[in-house]
């Protein structure tokens, strides 16, 4: 297999886990309803970045 195609089959399997709903959904819910969309932003961006810095981790073969 190519690089290209072992990128393709990578990001085929790792974008909807990334994207697809979970436990994170519910943290999100509720601190958005506790404290507000606003004070909830950083929270967001820091578990989306664990997200693809896990992805990437995976992607490059550091994973289990």
């Amino acid at each position: 297999m190519s690089n290209i195609e072992l990128f393709i089959a990578w990001f085929t399997v790792m974008f909807p886990l990334v994207i697809s709903p979970g436990p994170a959904n519910v943290v999100f819910a509720a601190s958005g309803a506790s404290m507000g969309f606003r004070r909830s932003l950083p929270l967001i961006a820091g578990i989306d970045i664990v997200f693809v810095f896990y992805s990437l981790l995976i992607g490059f073969g550091f994973g289990p």
